[in-house]
């Protein structure tokens, strides 16, 4: 029961859109493309600004201030939202 319930929502008539047809060949589907995801360079980045992070707050927690006090100007910009 449900097995069928999503199974011709949506479709893509060629005929009409033939751009699309060629999209074809480069996906392999919906596991791919999420493990794909895995390789990109966002995905380094952020996990780059997880463990500057965690270095920061844990591992050397006197640095984000060292930081705040050389870059004062910026960060009162940015603290009071202008």
């Amino acid at each position: 029961p449900g097995g069928g319930w999503f199974k011709d929502v949506i479709f893509i008539d060629h005929g009409v859109h033939p751009a699309l047809e060629a999209f074809l060949g480069e996906f392999h589907g919906p596991f791919s493309m999420a493990l794909h995801g895995f390789t990109t360079l966002p995905f380094f980045l952020a996990m780059a600004g997880v463990g500057l992070a965690y270095f920061f707050y844990m591992v050397a927690p006197g640095i984000p201030a060292t930081i705040q006090r050389t870059l004062k100007p910026l960060h009162a910009l940015l603290e009071n939202k202008y």
